[in-house]
């Protein structure tokens, strides 16, 4: 157990630091299925109508994930824990937006943009005055283009795939893990609670917990 705890926390860790430009789906069983190997990659600003949940909610899933597993369980429920969930969705997904501005391991994205991944998480849009001191190293804003400046890197370190989804009265339940790639290794498990959204992603989380 303190080995495992260990390599959660080291890779956690590591991930956060770094980009991931897609995340493979699997799903074995359930009533959503992708094709066998099939690699979901997530372009912000361009989804197509009938692209599902799944696809679409990838990215706030998955940068939701990581921020559970630094910060503890009811991070996000705090303006702390929403603020690095969206760091975490620009790093690993931002440089895919259209609106965005890549190189040298810097991602420069408009104030837009930020408010435009955060509506999935829960409660909203995060507040762009509210950036927290505990990000000043990876993320800033720049006033002069109100813009927000991130630091990302370009490895593929873990991916989420999905068990099984089912519909609860009317919102969408997803249950899967985070797995590490290098080794195949589960980082945690999970189980989402998603509500139908009008927004960019066609959803936005309720509940995230992990497993």
């Amino acid at each position: 157990m303190k080995l495992k705890k260990m390599l959660l926390t080291l890779t956690a860790a590591a991930v956060l630091a770094v980009s991931i430009p897609f995340a493979a789906m699997a799903v074995n069983g359930g009533e959503i299925a992708l094709p066998a190997g099939d690699e979901t990659v997530f372009v912000p600003g361009s989804i197509p109508a009938e692209t599902g949940a799944v696809e679409s909610m990838t990215p706030a899933l998955h940068a939701g994930l990581l921020t559970l597993l630094h910060l503890g369980d009811d991070a996000l429920t705090s303006e702390q824990g929403r603020w690095e969930t969206v760091y975490n969705m620009l790093s690993l997904y931002g440089q895919l937006d259209e609106r965005a501005d890549s190189g040298d391991g810097l991602l420069t994205v408009p104030a837009e943009t930020v408010l435009d991944f955060s509506v999935a998480l829960p409660g909203g849009p995060v507040d762009l005055n509210t950036l927290p001191e505990e990000l000043a190293d990876r993320m800033t804003y720049l006033a002069d283009q109100d813009s927000f400046r991130v630091v990302c890197g370009d490895d593929n370190l873990a991916e989420i795939r999905l068990d099984r989804s089912s519909v609860e009265r009317d919102k969408l339940v997803l249950s899967g893990s985070l797995v590490y790639s290098v080794d195949d290794s589960v980082l945690t498990g999970f189980r989402a609670v998603l509500r139908p959204a009008d927004n960019l992603f066609g959803y936005q989380i309720e509940a995230l917990t992990l497993a």
